[in-house]
């Protein structure tokens, strides 16, 4: 395992497999079968009106 914070350099850590192994056996692993695109709507662009260098109500 590699250990990152950002302020450190990077420091390889090793935790021996007495501590791991039985949460590993433990796990269980699920993946996504099916479509993973769909419709989407309509996307409505709002466009800003056209006025001069400020708007009306502060002219």
């Amino acid at each position: 395992m590699h250990a990152t914070t950002g302020l450190l350099a990077t420091k390889r850590v090793h935790v021996p497999t007495e501590f791991t192994d039985q949460a590993i056996t433990r796990m269980t692993a699920y993946f996504r079968t099916g479509p993973l695109l769909a419709a989407a709507p309509p996307i409505t662009f709002l466009v800003a009106p056209q006025w001069g260098a400020r708007p009306p109500e502060l002219a």
